[in-house]
């Protein structure tokens, strides 16, 4: 069974439009509590979307009976419990990292992996507290602490800058992170909300910047030791540590 948060549910989902059925959705939820939460209720299968928010457990998209169809939902991790019928067959796992072409798609289906076409000549894993720099995957903009909305000092300790992970795109995430890898970073709230880097500031990838070359600690700041690995929550900081990033 499915849970979901309440505040992921309404507002976000009225610009996105049902699409293809995706394979591994329900024709149909129920929600039912027991205690009358204002959530209870059947949801219909209305189609399927990849541009979901990140806290979506899948890409299905659904209308609530008795709701209007401009308003649409998704389902995630949460508190309480969906019952599931008539589902439809869950896609193959991947197996391994793509091919190159990706089978033409734009997208990787649910559950499916990206196709990494600049992995770079770097093939070691990242160890803690070397410095790195963090680019966009076609290598055209550098991650700058100095260009995010406002300085973030390193004092700054709360789940969204020292609980850190990252997620592999172009492989299962396991293991250590290595150069060559398509990675995210992604913090999860302590209400179970999933937010994700995203790099928008057009900086040059050759600077020099100390905010533009990071290290990576532990959660708390406090120096951590071996290779940074999948599935362990971490803090980045300024190589000089006078600045964090804060998702």
């Amino acid at each position: 069974m499915n849970r979901f948060p309440w505040k992921h549910f309404f507002c976000f989902f009225v610009f996105f439009k049902g699409e293809l059925v995706s394979a591994g959705c329900c024709t149909s939820k129920v929600v039912n509590s027991g205690t009358s939460d204002i959530r209870d209720g059947a949801y219909t299968l209305n189609g399927s979307s990849y541009n979901l928010p990140v806290f979506c457990k899948d890409a299905c998209v659904y209308t609530k009976d008795g709701t209007t169809t401009d308003d649409l939902f998704c389902f995630g991790d949460g508190d309480l419990d969906s019952e599931c019928f008539a589902p439809l067959p869950d896609p193959t796992a991947p197996q391994g990292a793509p091919l190159e072409g990706g089978g033409g798609e734009g997208v990787a289906p649910p559950g499916g992996y990206y196709y990494n076409s600049l992995p770079g000549n770097e093939t070691r894993a990242l160890t803690c507290g070397e410095a790195l720099s963090l680019v966009t995957e076609d290598r055209s903009t550098r991650l700058d602490l100095a260009d995010m909305q406002e300085e973030v000092p390193a004092s700054y300790n709360v789940w969204s800058s020292s609980k850190l992970r990252f997620d592999r795109i172009d492989g299962e995430s396991t293991g250590d992170v290595l150069f060559d890898h398509l990675v995210g970073i992604f913090a999860t709230a302590d209400n179970g909300a999933i937010f994700r880097l995203d790099v928008k500031a057009p900086t040059d990838p050759s600077t020099t910047a100390a905010t533009a070359r990071l290290k990576v600690t532990s959660g708390d700041g406090t120096a951590c030791t071996g290779n940074v690995e999948y599935g362990t929550e971490y803090a980045l900081f300024s190589e000089d540590g006078t600045q964090r990033l804060d998702i």
